[in-house]
């Protein structure tokens, strides 16, 4: 019998609170814990106002952007850094190195959220996988937002059934998300209407700089609940339109990275899964005389680098779509098709 068999059975009570222990530090932390480590609670009031809302946002955050937020000096920041060092160090996200061996022992908890689809889980490997960012770009109609409105469905399932138990959140910018899609999904899964419509929490984005400030406000509803699934529809939409020629490219590009950079930083501290929806332009060149236009997603190598998963839809025959894995770094190149119906995205009928 192993020594920490023994301490449990002597001390059961004790291996309890043990337990309890080891289960609180497990995931994100609110920032508050920093009061126990000498932070002020009006410091912890002003890292939370900027959007820094646990204890790993703080560790992962550089340093002149802490020294940028109002009324924290250099000698504060120190502190504040000191401080958040002992917390992160727990299972979820080490800060040094670690063995290959345990890594692999955590992917293979990763949740996967289904699509809806068994024929496009298939090429996924499950899923949409959280903890990363999935971008799915495509032309106009090809099912991009169907697959959005499905997965905020699924994402509420229990995990046995390829869900995430976990709210979701969605932020539009193209004001196409219909809530009847959601109940409509919701009766095919045998979910309630009305519990499925309160677990997503809904944004208009008006501008680039409201689409960021939106993921402040993500942040601070992530602490308070759990949610598995954050949407962002389109996430470069409203780029095209509040940054215009090649004068602002360098600008629209800058600030396009920024975002992507939040949304990063929100799967890794709270593991959910990202997925944002891409527009595409067409390259009008010498070969689409011959061959048609051809189509590309925007955003250049800046959203390339940023997403961890790239996926391209495009209509087959009627409601028929085909998705495409482009980029990934553990998925091979693969097709599958699916149809979209009134209850969300599901297998193709042949």
């Amino acid at each position: 019998m192993s020594a920490s068999m023994e301490q449990q059975q002597k001390h059961p009570k004790a291996a309890q609170e043990q337990g309890d222990a080891e289960e609180i530090q497990h995931g994100p932390l609110p920032i508050e814990q920093l009061q126990a480590s000498g932070i002020a609670s009006l410091d912890v009031k002003k890292l939370k106002d900027a959007g820094l809302c646990t204890v790993e946002a703080v560790t992962y955050c550089p340093r002149k952007e802490i020294l940028q937020i109002k009324g924290i000096s250099d000698a504060k920041v120190d502190k504040i850094i000191e401080a958040g060092k002992p917390f992160p160090s727990s299972k979820l996200v080490p800060l040094g190195f670690t063995s290959a061996g345990q890594l692999h022992a955590q992917r293979l908890e990763i949740i996967q959220i289904t699509s809806g689809s068994r024929e496009l889980d298939k090429i996924l490997e499950g899923g949409i996988e959280t903890g990363s960012i999935t971008e799915i770009y495509g032309e106009s109609r090809s099912g991009k937002t169907q697959l959005c409105h499905t997965l905020c469905v699924t994402c509420q399932l229990p995990l046995d059934q390829g869900g995430g138990e976990g709210k979701a959140l969605y932020i539009d910018a193209e004001g196409t998300f219909r809530p009847q899609r959601l109940l409509q999904i919701a009766d095919r899964f045998g979910l309630n209407g009305a519990d499925v419509l309160e677990n997503v929490a809904y944004a208009r984005a008006y501008n680039t700089d409201h689409q960021s400030r939106l993921l402040l406000e993500a942040a601070s509803m992530m602490v308070e609940s759990r949610f598995a699934l954050m949407i962002v529809d389109s996430a470069t939409a409203l780029y095209r339109t509040d940054f215009s020629g090649r004068g602002e490219l360098s600008a629209r590009q800058m600030h396009l990275a920024k975002f992507l950079r939040s949304l990063q930083k929100l799967a890794d501290e709270f593991g959910v899964a990202v997925v944002i929806t891409n527009q595409v332009v067409a390259q009008v060149d010498g070969s689409a005389m011959f061959a048609g236009p051809q189509f590309k997603p925007i955003g250049g190598n800046i959203m390339a680098h940023a997403t961890t998963t790239r996926l391209a839809v495009r209509k087959g025959r009627g409601e028929e779509r085909i998705c495409k894995v482009i980029s990934s770094p553990c998925l091979p190149e693969a097709e599958a098709r699916f149809q979209i119906s009134p209850e969300g995205i599901t297998d193709a009928k042949d």
